[in-house]
């Protein structure tokens, strides 16, 4: 996978947590995540996810986004599901 995780407008304190997790049906194989730390931070990332001697491979990965700030309860974006047929 290849992107980056933008923080911008919400504050200093604020952390911005990129989730990546890869399932082999039920079964999650690997996870990982990148963050932005603070204002106007930006973290490329490019990795991948999964495991290469799995036969098989995954059929699944399951990404979501978080906002933490201090005295607030996490702001999390709906699990977004990529699957392979």
């Amino acid at each position: 996978m290849r992107g980056e995780v933008v923080s911008s407008g919400y504050g200093a304190g604020a952390v911005l947590t990129l989730h990546v997790d890869a399932f082999a049906g039920t079964t999650k194989i690997d996870s990982t995540t990148r963050s932005a730390i603070g204002d106007n931070d930006v973290t490329p990332y490019g990795f991948f996810i999964g495991d290469p001697n799995l036969a098989g491979g995954i059929n699944r990965i399951r990404t979501q986004v978080c906002l933490y700030r201090p005295n607030y309860a996490p702001l999390c974006s709906k699990q977004w599901n990529d699957i392979r047929d």
